[in-house]
């Protein structure tokens, strides 16, 4: 879904699944911390590289800006990608 939207730059739904990616990256972590080993930290951090990257290079920031209503669940759910992205780093 989220390389989907990507293609089809459709940002609003791009921010939405990445931002679901991120709950459930985080919430995998939580739940499998113990059983990670480097390889695993190696991959996580990769996909963050990776959506981070896509976010940036799609210019989400500038977009969202807008101080228009419509982008107000937008840039909560985008800041809510960034600051999981923060959580999962400092795990």
């Amino acid at each position: 879904k989220q390389q989907q939207a990507y293609d089809n730059k459709k940002l609003s739904l791009l921010i939405d699944y990445t931002k679901k990616k991120a709950e459930n990256l985080e919430t995998y972590m939580s739940r499998a911390s113990r059983n990670l080993n480097k390889s695993d930290y190696e991959k996580i951090e990769q996909i963050i590289k990776n959506d981070q990257r896509m976010l940036k290079y799609l210019q989400c920031e500038k977009i969202l800006e807008r101080q228009d209503t419509r982008f107000e669940q937008h840039r909560a759910a985008y800041q809510s990608c960034l600051k999981r992205f923060e959580n999962i780093k400092l795990d």
